[in-house]
C-alpha cells in the first residue's frame, strides 16, 4: 500500500513541479549537443580552410555569410533531430507512456533547442564581430538602392526561429525524417517567395529597406502560425491512439505474388535488393536533384542562357553536389544502419559481404551518372567560350565524385542520426573536395597522396564495419576518424612543407651577420635618382598622320633624349658620383638610340655631335647605376659596359680617342674589383629592402621561376629562395672578382631562376656564356634580366684603354667557331 501512495504521488509531483522533468531536459540536451558540437568544429574548420586559402590563394571565405549560416544549420537540423530520433530508436512509445503532459514535452523539447539555437548566435555574433567588425548591421537596409538578397541581422534572428518552429512542426507530422528535412526547406522559403510576389503585385523591385520590413513581417507571421501547429501536432503524435481495426488472423498469399517474389541466388542479392527497397522514395528525390543538376549543366553550355533560367543555376548546381554526398549518407543508413544490421550480424551473415553490399547499389548509381555525363561530355564542343571554360573534365569528375562519396559514407557510419549524417556529410565532403583541388593545383600535392586521401574514408569504415554491425564501435570510430581527418589535413600539409624544406636557406648566423652588412651599407649610402627610360608620346588622330609634318613630328616623339634621362644624374659640383635607380623596362630603347647614333656617325662623320652626347650620357649613366642601390641597377651596368667597350674596340673612334666623350667612356668603365664591390652592396641592400616590403618594384627579385602547380607555397618558397639567391650571387661576385671558373653557383641559379628544364639548355650553362656578351643584348631587355648572367665572363678581363690602343678587342661567334674548329 505504502508503494502505490509512493507511486500516485510521485505521478502527481511530476505533472506539477517544474523540477520534476529536469531530467527530461538533461536527455534532451544530450540528443542535441553532438549537432552543436559539429556545427561549431564545421564553422572553426571553415576559418581553418580560409587562413589557408587566404595565404595560400588569396581567396577568402565569406564570413558573414558562413558564420550566419551556421545557427540557420542549427535551427534546421535540431526539430529533425530531437523528434526523428525518438522515432528512430522507438522511444516515443515511451514518451507517451510517461505522467507528464504532451504540451510540456514538447515545449521542453522546444526550449532546449532555443537555448542551443542562442549559443550558437552568441558565438557567431562574437565571431563576426572579431573577423568582420563592422560588416553586419542591426538596422534595416544594409545598402542603398535595390535590395540583392542581403538581410539584416534581426531577419536572419527571427527567421531562424521560424526555421526552427518549422523542424518541430514537419517533425512531429511525417514520420520519416528525411521527407521531413526536405519539406522543411521548401516552407523556410516561404517568407522570401512571399516577399517576390509582394514585389510583383507593387510592379516593382523592392529597395533594400523594404525588402528588410516585408521579410521580417511575413517571417514574423510565420513564426507566430507555427507556434500553435507544431504544438498541436506534438500534442497528436504524443496522445493515446485509437485501437487498430480488426482484421482476419489469416492472410492468403495468391499465386500472382508468390510468382513475382524475387528469389536470389547469393548472400549479397538480398541486402542490395533490401537496401533499394527501404529506400526508394529517397532514391527518387535523390535522382530528381541529378535530373535537375544535369538540366543546369545543359544550359550552361549552350551558347544562349535565357535570363531568368540563369539566375537557377547556382541553386540547381547546389542541388547537384547536396545529392551526390547523399548518396554516400544512404550507404549507411536505412537498412545500412547499425539497428537492422544486427540482425544480419546475429545470423552469421559476413561483414565483409554487407560491406560490399551496401555499397553495391549507390556506387552502381553514381557510376550510371557519370556514365551519361562521359556520353554527353562528348558531344559538347569544347573549343567554344561556354564549352571550354565550364566543363570540367571526366577525370575531375571522376575523383570528385569519388571523394564527396567516400568521405559522406565514412560521416554516415560515424553518426548515428540520420539528420546529423544529412546536414553534416555535404559540408565536409565537399571542404575536402576544395582542401584537396587547392592543394592539388597549387602546393603540388601529388597524385599518390590525392588517392591516398581518397581511400582513407573508405579504408574506415571497412575496417569498423564489424564493429559497426554488432554496436561495438564505439568509441573505435572517433578515434579511427581522427586518423582519417589527420590524413585528409595533415599530408598536403606535410608534402608541402617537405617541397618548401628542400630548397636551402641561410643559417641564421648567416642571416644576421649580412642584414648588419646590409644595414652598414643603407646607412652610409647616398639616395639614389630615377632614369627615365622612357618616349614622351602623344596620342594624334590616325587621319592627321597622312600629313608629312604629323609624320615628322610622331617620329621625333619616338626619339629618346640622352640628355633629358640623365638630367637628374649628372655629377655634383665636386665631381662626386649620383647614385642611380632606372625607372622603365627598356635598356632595348637606350641600346637602339645608341646604335642608331653609332651608324649614323660610321655611315657619316659630320654626325659626331650627336654620337658624343650619346657616348657622355652612357658613361654618366653607366657610373651613377654602377653606384645605384638595387642590383637592376648593376646589372643595366654590366650592359651598358658591353656597349660601351664594343664601342672602343671600333677602329674609327680610335682618332677620337683624346676627344671628352671618349675619355668620359674610359673612365666610366671599372675594374672586376670595383664591380665586385657595388654588386656586393646592391645585392645586400635588395634583400633587404625586400625583405622591408616584399611589394617593392624597386628591390624585388622577381618571378624565381616558381611552378604553377606550387603557387600557393611562394609565401613560404620566395623568401628561402631569395635567400639560396643570395648566397648563390655572392658566391658568384668572388668567383667573378677573382677570374675564377666556378660552375657550382652558376648550376644553383639555374635551379633558383632559370625556367629551361635541363641544365645543359640554360643560360647559365659555361657553354652558352662563351658566347660574346655584345650578341646577348640584341636578345635581352630588362624584362628578361637574369641576375649574374653576365658576370665573370669574357668582357670582365678587357681593359678600354687596350682597346682603343688596338692592343684587344673582343671577339666574335665567328671567330671563336674559326678557333675552335
Amino acid at each position: 500500500m505504502a508503494t502505490q501512495v509512493t507511486t500516485v504521488d510521485s505521478a502527481v509531483r511530476s505533472k506539477h513541479e517544474p523540477s520534476s522533468t529536469s531530467w527530461f531536459w538533461w536527455k534532451e540536451t544530450r540528443q542535441l549537443a553532438p549537432l552543436l558540437v559539429m556545427l561549431i568544429a564545421v564553422a572553426f574548420l571553415s576559418l581553418f580552410f580560409d587562413v589557408i586559402g587566404n595565404s595560400l590563394l588569396d581567396w577568402r571565405v565569406p564570413h558573414e555569410a558562413l558564420l550566419l549560416a551556421i545557427p540557420g544549420l542549427f535551427a534546421t537540423g535540431a526539430g529533425p533531430l530531437l523528434v526523428g530520433q525518438e522515432r528512430a530508436q522507438r522511444t516515443i512509445e515511451w514518451l507517451m507512456l510517461l505522467p507528464i503532459s504532451p504540451r510540456r514535452l514538447s515545449t521542453t523539447k522546444l526550449l532546449v533547442s532555443l537555448v542551443g539555437l542562442a549559443i550558437m548566435w552568441v558565438i557567431a555574433l562574437m565571431l563576426l564581430a572579431f573577423l568582420e567588425p563592422g560588416s553586419a548591421s542591426w538596422s534595416f537596409g544594409l545598402r542603398q538602392g535595390q535590395a540583392h538578397g542581403t538581410l539584416s541581422l534581426p531577419v536572419w534572428l527571427v527567421h531562424s526561429i521560424f526555421v526552427l518552429l518549422v523542424g518541430f512542426y514537419v517533425s512531429w507530422r511525417v514520420e520519416n525524417q528525411f521527407y521531413a528535412l526536405l519539406l522543411l526547406i521548401l516552407i523556410a522559403f516561404s517568407p522570401f517567395i512571399a516577399v517576390s510576389l509582394t514585389s510583383t503585385m507593387v510592379g516593382r523591385p523592392l529597395l533594400s529597406t523594404e525588402f528588410d520590413r516585408w521579410s521580417l513581417v511575413f517571417t514574423c507571421v510565420g513564426v507566430v502560425a507555427m507556434v500553435p501547429l507544431s504544438t498541436r501536432a506534438a500534442v497528436r503524435t504524443l496522445s493515446a491512439k485509437p485501437a487498430p481495426r480488426a482484421r482476419h488472423l489469416e492472410v492468403r498469399q495468391s499465386s500472382a505474388v508468390t510468382s513475382l517474389a524475387p528469389r536470389f541466388k547469393t548472400h549479397l542479392a538480398p541486402i542490395i535488393w533490401q537496401s533499394i527497397g527501404s529506400a526508394k522514395g529517397t532514391w527518387w528525390v535523390i535522382t530528381a536533384m541529378f535530373a535537375a543538376g544535369a538540366f543546369a549543366s545543359v544550359v550552361l553550355v549552350a551558347e544562349v542562357l535565357p535570363r531568368s533560367i540563369e539566375t537557377l543555376m547556382p541553386f540547381l548546381i547546389l542541388l547537384t553536389a547536396v545529392a551526390a554526398s547523399w548518396v554516400g549518407v544512404c550507404t549507411f543508413k536505412h537498412d545500412g544502419s547499425t539497428e537492422r544490421l544486427r540482425f544480419l550480424a546475429d545470423r552469421g551473415v559476413s561483414w565483409k559481404k554487407t560491406y560490399l553490399a551496401l555499397h553495391a547499389f549507390p556506387v552502381a548509381f553514381l557510376s550510371t551518372a557519370l556514365l551519361l555525363f562521359a556520353l554527353w561530355n562528348i558531344k559538347v564542343d569544347h573549343f567554344s567560350p561556354r564549352g571550354n571554360s565550364q566543363m570540367p573534365s571526366l577525370l575531375t569528375m571522376l575523383f570528385v565524385t569519388a571523394l564527396v562519396y567516400s568521405v559522406s559514407q565514412w560521416i554516415s557510419q560515424m553518426f548515428r542520426t540520420l539528420i546529423l549524417s544529412v546536414i553534416v556529410a555535404p559540408i565536409l565532403a565537399w571542404a575536402a573536395v576544395g582542401w584537396l583541388g587547392a592543394a592539388f593545383q597549387t602546393c603540388g600535392f601529388p597524385i599518390w597522396g590525392m588517392v591516398l586521401c581518397l581511400l582513407a574514408p573508405l579504408v574506415a569504415s571497412f575496417l569498423l564495419m564489424n564493429r559497426y554491425m554488432d554496436g561495438r564501435d564505439r568509441p573505435w570510430t572517433f578515434a579511427v576518424g581522427a586518423v582519417v581527418v589527420v590524413v585528409i589535413i595533415g599530408l598536403p600539409v606535410l608534402t608541402s612543407y617537405r617541397y618548401v624544406q628542400s630548397i636551402p636557406a641561410m643559417s641564421s648566423q648567416q642571416r644576421t651577420t649580412l642584414l648588419n652588412e646590409a644595414l652598414l651599407i643603407h646607412q652610409r649610402a647616398t639616395p639614389a635618382n630615377v632614369a627615365n627610360v622612357s618616349f614622351e608620346r602623344e596620342i594624334v588622330d590616325q587621319s592627321r598622320l597622312l600629313q608629312d609634318t604629323d609624320l615628322e613630328r610622331k617620329a621625333d616623339a619616338y626619339r629618346l633624349d640622352p640628355d633629358s634621362v640623365i638630367e637628374n644624374l649628372r655629377p655634383g659640383p665636386n665631381g662626386e658620383v649620383q647614385p642611380g635607380i632606372v625607372q622603365g623596362s627598356a635598356f632595348s630603347l637606350w641600346y637602339g638610340g645608341f646604335s642608331l647614333a653609332r651608324l649614323n656617325w660610321e655611315s657619316n662623320p659630320e654626325a659626331w655631335p650627336e654620337y658624343a652626347k650619346w657616348l657622355t650620357s652612357s658613361a654618366i649613366l653607366t657610373k651613377s647605376l654602377r653606384a645605384g642601390p638595387n642590383l637592376l641597377s648593376q646589372e643595366w651596368a654590366d650592359r651598358l659596359e658591353i656597349m660601351l667597350l664594343d664601342a672602343l674596340a671600333s677602329e674609327s673612334i680610335r682618332s677620337k680617342r683624346e676627344t671628352d666623350a671618349v675619355r668620359a667612356v674610359v673612365d666610366a668603365i671599372g675594374d672586376r674589383r670595383i664591380r665586385a664591390q657595388a654588386r656586393r652592396d646592391a645585392l645586400l641592400q635588395t634583400w633587404r629592402l625586400n625583405l622591408l616590403n616584399p611589394n617593392a618594384y624597386w628591390f624585388g627579385f622577381g618571378d624565381h621561376s616558381l611552378p604553377t602547380n606550387y603557387s600557393g607555397l611562394s609565401g613560404w618558397v620566395i623568401p628561402r629562395k631569395d635567400e639560396a639567391m643570395v648566397l648563390a650571387l655572392l658566391d658568384g661576385i668572388e668567383a667573378s672578382k677573382q677570374d675564377r671558373s666556378d660552375t657550382d653557383w652558376l648550376r644553383r641559379m639555374h635551379q633558383l631562376a632559370d625556367d629551361h628544364p635541363g641544365y645543359q639548355w640554360s643560360s647559365y650553362h659555361p657553354s652558352q656564356r662563351e658566347r660574346p656578351a655584345i650578341e646577348e643584348l640584341h636578345e635581352r631587355d630588362s624584362h628578361a634580366f637574369s641576375y649574374g648572367l653576365m658576370w665573370g665572363r669574357a668582357w670582365e678581363s678587357l681593359e678600354p684603354k687596350a682597346l682603343l690602343s688596338g692592343e684587344e678587342r673582343p671577339s666574335t661567334s665567328s671567330e671563336r667557331e674559326s678557333t675552335e674548329s
